[in-house]
């Protein structure tokens, strides 16, 4: 399964914006869709780059390498960033050129593997211009929100590695006037911030990462732990606000009191001071961190049931969660679940809908992404509903529409089952 993910690969898809996604792909016709029904999005295969170039070692089915673990799009849509196993993680500027049709004879193949006569490799190969690596593989990282290519400073990314401070590194080391190619060591960083537990000492891991609007905070999620500090000072200072997650180990367990475990997931949208905080126990909570972190609301993900169909959707612990971009809505993505979880944070936060039709068996995280949809194949346009592309685990990808119009069991409204991936899962997709 290493291997899967090690291939990244930019795709276009016609009416949307580009998307980036982990994993090789080749590009194969769709299938006419049925007499009146909308026709599904044309997607193409527009740049690539291959992991494993990279590394000073051949694979073997012993040794298949290392592989992407995640990736995300810099604020102003010019840069890939993406973690890798192989404790580095590595940005991609992408070409100004990059959406232009090229010729067949300028085309780069990135395998050597024989493809059908239908795949045409008319696509950029593209290089990491950034490289940072580390001694141990990073837990967690995010981009900084106020990220432009055309400013220098603010090409940071915050990492988060297991015995250790968080650190906030640039992009792109060795240049101070901007992008540099030659840069492949990691340097020292800008700034630290400690978060120690008292009673040993000892560097709490931090498992979750996330800005909050508008980049002067940012958020670290532990165990049974939130942590807020101030970007400003860097002097490897604590953090400003500490917010347990329950009030205590057994009071948590015991009597549902908070949300207990291992943070693994953080969400924080500018349509409101919440943050969603998820974990690994399938615990879900959403904390104004604006007021001092108190306790908005919390819920076991255990509990809920489709009220439709009456059925229940297991998880084997909160991997990601998303705001709709009006702040209305949260979805909850777990691993080892085939639905994906959409609240209505406003009131009492009920159970939505159940994006169900996610093929999603194994433990590995398979993440998704949201954006405003915009008008729907129908023609119709509210700011309040928004589209969700996800990948699955036979390498597919589906797609959701006017998701906050809908309530129940809802099924995608485009599949690819035509497979645009050699093997294995897609294990991440971001769009930008």
């Amino acid at each position: 399964m290493e291997i899967d993910g090690s291939e990244l690969a930019i795709r276009q898809d016609k009416g949307l914006s580009s998307s980036a996604t982990l994993s090789p792909q080749t590009q194969t016709p769709p299938a006419p869709p049925p007499d009146g029904s909308p026709s599904p999005p044309t997607v193409t295969l527009v740049a690539a780059d291959e992991l494993r170039e990279h590394q000073p070692w051949k694979p073997s089915p012993f040794h298949p390498g290392p592989s992407f673990k995640s990736l995300e799009w810099s604020a102003d849509g010019t840069t890939v960033i993406a973690a890798t196993t192989s404790k580095t993680i590595l940005s991609y500027v992408l070409p100004t050129d990059l959406l232009d049709p090229r010729r067949h004879d300028d085309a780069i193949s990135t395998t050597s593997t024989p493809q059908p006569p239908h795949c045409h490799y008319n696509h950029h190969s593209i290089k990491p211009q950034g490289h940072l690596e580390f001694g141990t593989t990073p837990l967690s990282f995010a981009a900084a929100p106020y990220f432009s290519l055309s400013t220098p400073w603010t090409q940071t990314v915050l990492v988060g590695c297991p015995d250790k401070p968080l650190q906030l590194f640039p992009l792109f080391p060795g240049n101070e006037d901007g992008v540099s190619s030659d840069a492949t060591t990691t340097p020292s960083p800008i700034a630290t911030y400690s978060l120690i537990k008292h009673e040993t000492e000892a560097y709490m891991a931090p498992f979750a990462l996330s800005w909050t609007a508008p980049g002067s905070h940012f958020v670290v999620g532990t165990n049974n732990l939130l942590a807020l500090f101030d970007i400003s000072r860097t002097s490897n200072d604590p953090p400003i606000l500490r917010v347990p997650t329950t009030a205590s180990l057994y009071a948590g367990a015991l009597y549902g009191l908070g949300v207990s475990g291992n943070v693994s997931a953080l969400a924080a949208t500018p349509a409101h001071s919440l943050t969603a905080a998820g974990t690994w126990t399938r615990g879900v909570g959403l904390y104004d961190l604006a007021r001092a972190g108190d306790l908005a609301s919390h819920w076991n993900l255990r509990d809920n049931r489709d009220s439709d169909s009456g059925v229940s959707y297991d998880g084997g612990g909160v991997v990601q969660l998303l705001w709709s971009p009006c702040g209305r809505y949260l979805v909850v993505n777990e691993r080892k679940s085939n639905g994906l979880l959409v609240y209505d944070v406003r009131g009492t936060h009920r159970l939505l809908a159940t994006l169900s039709g996610r093929s999603n068996k194994t433990a590995r995280p398979i993440r998704c992404t949201v954006y405003g949809s915009g008008a729907s194949a129908s023609g119709d346009s509210d700011d309040t509903t928004f589209e969700l592309w996800s990948g699955t685990d036979d390498g597919s990808v589906v797609m959701y529409e006017s998701v906050g119009k809908q309530e129940g069991a809802v099924e995608p409204t485009f599949s690819d089952a035509c497979k645009w991936f050699r093997t294995g899962n897609m294990r991440d997709i971001a769009t930008g």
